[in-house]
């Protein structure tokens, strides 16, 4: 447990020194580069600019980014597979309005994906009341 800890911690010093390129974040986080561009664009990451045509980012400002929780987010296939329905089902319920959904970009064909706030208002409809 110690060295867990530890481990964290060194981490965390090695996170906050210098800049971050926003395909090195992607590559840290396991999450698509442009998932970390729009978090940069928006100004979630403190500090976040582009330099030389690349989006950069201070390790301080991705540290403090970093210890908010970050909402997953799921594919349509993704969220048919965990439901066990077909994926014409989950584009059925995006289409009703039933599941919330998140476009990546502004073109007709930009990736869909479903936050798991709405997969689970969808599991769990008493949640959507409190």
């Amino acid at each position: 447990m110690r060295k867990q800890a530890q481990f964290t911690q060194d981490a965390a010093a090695v996170l906050q020194k210098g800049r971050w390129a926003a395909s090195e974040v992607a590559a840290l986080l396991d999450v698509p580069e442009v998932i970390v561009t729009r978090w940069a664009q928006t100004g979630l990451i403190p500090g976040a600019a582009v330099a030389n045509g690349r989006w950069m980012l201070p390790g301080r400002g991705l540290f403090f980014f970093l210890g908010r929780r970050v909402e997953a987010h799921y594919s349509v296939a993704t969220v048919a597979a965990i439901l066990d329905r077909p994926a014409a089902t989950v584009r059925d319920w995006i289409a009703s309005g039933r599941l919330r959904v998140v476009k990546l970009g502004t073109a007709r064909s930009a990736a869909t994906l479903i936050p798991e706030s709405s997969v689970l208002d969808l599991l769990q409809p008493e949640r959507r009341r409190a």
